[in-house]
């Protein structure tokens, strides 16, 4: 998959790594080598998504991504959701290198301790144009809603990345719930996106209104316009354009808002029964589609 895909991710990372390194200093001893080894195995994780054979399903819903707001929730969620706990049952405290320290209580405390810095950093992106592109400037409050939705179930898929990596840590089938966990992260979002009353295929980005045909065509007539009835007249019309621009960029906002909700939604929920039962994962997440209404395979295949 194509680098430019992973950016928004990327730039809002760099961010958390900064702060996580940031708190790791204020630590001594194991306890900061403990969270300086986490941060490396995070970068590490990163630099495999591309190869990872059990992500395929998962990149191709990320293309689908248009709107950059949700490529970069698409990031946060593998982030959090699948590398997270792998990389912390790898370093379980406790245990291996770290039988000196620090143990678990400790190791636990360190880790909540940073809860607030990936939603912050979600909430910041809002603001930057770089990141999710001219929505941060023009529809701040909806880009921020947005993110902020992403940011709660962040918060969720973290305070369970600690209990699914002491699953893992112990597990002697390691390998097949981390194989369920692969398959929960495509499945939330494939069903997620097949969620009345919106598919993944209409949540474009808003910036695309300021692009669109419409708009073009509409320019395109100003001039003569202009010449016929003056400033007043192409005033107004330009004015009443953008008006309807921003109201549609914010209502698609909005959308992709209550979308990155429900994706979060069934992101948590998958999760936890991936990597607690793997056996009866299909199983769970067929009961869970004919509970939420979702026709499996609708639109699964260009998806």
């Amino acid at each position: 998959m194509n680098e430019r895909y992973y950016a928004p991710f990327d730039r809002t990372y760099a961010d958390v790594t900064k702060r996580i390194e940031d708190e790791a200093e204020k630590l001594s001893g194991a306890n900061a080598a403990w969270l300086h080894r986490l941060v490396v195995t995070f970068k590490r994780e990163r630099t495999l998504w591309n190869s990872r054979p059990e992500l395929a399903g998962y990149r191709l819903r990320w293309l689908l991504f248009r709107s950059k707001a949700l490529r970069l929730v698409a990031g946060a969620f593998l982030h959090i959701g699948y590398d997270l706990p792998r990389a912390i049952a790898d370093d379980w405290p406790g245990t291996g290198v770290w039988h000196g320290g620090p143990d678990v209580p400790e190791g636990r405390k360190i880790y909540f301790r940073l809860s607030s810095i990936f939603p912050e950093s979600l909430v910041r992106s809002s603001r930057d144009p770089r990141t999710i592109g001219i929505s941060a400037i023009f529809l701040r409050l909806a880009s921020r809603r947005a993110l902020t939705a992403a940011g709660i179930w962040v918060d969720h898929l973290r305070q369970g990345a600690w209990i699914h990596a002491e699953i893992l840590s112990a597990a002697s089938d390691r390998s097949s719930r981390e194989a369920a966990m692969a398959v929960a992260m495509t499945a939330a979002l494939e069903d997620a996106s097949l969620l009345p009353p919106w598919s993944i295929f209409h949540l474009r980005p808003p910036h695309d209104a300021f692009f669109s045909p419409a708009w073009a065509a509409v320019a395109a007539a100003l001039p003569p316009l202009v010449d016929q009835f003056g400033d007043a007249l192409s005033l107004v019309i330009m004015v009443s354009l953008v008006t309807w621009q921003l109201i549609h960029g914010r209502l698609q906002l909005n959308s992709i808002a209550d979308f990155i909700y429900a994706w979060g939604y069934l992101l948590n929920d998958y999760l936890t029964m991936a990597v607690r039962e793997p056996d009866g994962f299909d199983g769970y997440r067929q009961r869970r589609q004919a509970e939420l209404g979702i026709v499996p395979g609708l639109g699964a295949s260009t998806a």
